[in-house]
């Protein structure tokens, strides 16, 4: 037969456990996120090497809105229009231009003055 002290002790020992597991789970819940987050700035404060050269490049080829271009498509055939905006950068560090009749941004990889 058990004896009630020794259910009581038992139960308690069985709560104290719950309860520190619980504890420790939105610790290291805390802990892990705080890393992620961490992780996540660093990346987007990296240096990114691809940023000066088109940088460098929008200095020197002072495109304005209503400049006519030469874009390069993905097949290297050539179109002929003008832009629509200024360039302007994309998060990642892509520099990038309207164009008019198309939506969206073109990189300026693919765009020159004519």
């Amino acid at each position: 037969m058990t004896n009630r002290n020794d259910v009581d002790r038992e139960e308690l020992r069985l709560q104290e456990t719950v309860t520190l597991t619980r504890r420790q789970l939105r610790d290291n819940a805390a802990a892990v996120w705080d890393e992620g987050y961490q992780a996540h700035r660093d990346r987007r404060q990296r240096h990114n090497p691809y940023r000066e050269p088109a940088a460098a490049k929008i200095l020197d080829t002072a495109i304005t809105p209503g400049t006519d271009v030469t874009v390069t498509r993905d097949d290297g055939s050539e179109w002929l229009t003008k832009t629509r905006t200024e360039p302007w950068q994309l998060g990642d560090g892509t520099w990038v231009v309207a164009l008019e009749g198309r939506a969206g941004g073109f990189s300026l990889e693919r765009v020159r003055r004519r």
